[in-house]
């Protein structure tokens, strides 16, 4: 009963902070800690949620502060590992903090995609063939990063760089 209700009302924190409206998304978040319904994802949708909003230099420290807490709470949660990352290297303008906290996400990435990609191959070998889980495994490794996004990337540093 209290894992439908935390669902759903997740659902529900997430729909309103994509239509923004932040201020009902806070207040149910709210209801949800005091509830006791604690999750590294509803400190993340937290943290967004007051990121998005008008935020001052003597609130920084709590923003970061909510990202620690959901680290306590699961410290292998890719989202605020990855949130905090860029936190800190973008908010506060320390890579050399950020660098260590990608590092660490990208291995439980790289970890979990494997996992995935390997269970799915199963489920293909068994359905199907092991030629057709061979097929799969080769298609992932090729379509596993967005090579476009990290494409743009590289020419805006190599546009940067050159300027």
């Amino acid at each position: 009963m209290k894992l439908d209700r935390k669902k759903d009302t997740l659902a529900e924190v997430q729909k309103l902070w994509a239509d923004e409206k932040t201020e009902d998304a806070l207040e149910l978040l709210s209801k949800m800690e005091v509830d006791r319904l604690l999750h590294p994802r509803v400190l993340v949708l937290k943290y967004l949620c007051l990121a998005t909003s008008k935020v001052t230099d003597s609130e920084l420290e709590d923003l970061e502060n909510i990202l620690k807490q959901a680290l306590e709470l699961d410290e292998n949660y890719l989202p605020s590992l990855i949130e905090l990352a860029y936190f800190r290297m973008n908010v506060l303008d320390k890579p050399n903090e950020a660098i260590s906290l990608f590092e660490r996400a990208t291995e439980i990435a790289k970890y979990n995609i494997t996992e995935v990609t390997l269970g799915h191959a199963q489920c293909i070998a068994e359905l199907e063939s092991s030629k057709s889980a061979i097929d799969f495994i080769s298609k992932q490794k090729k379509e596993l990063i967005n090579l476009e996004k990290l494409q743009k990337f590289v020419e805006e540093v190599d546009t940067f760089s050159s300027a």
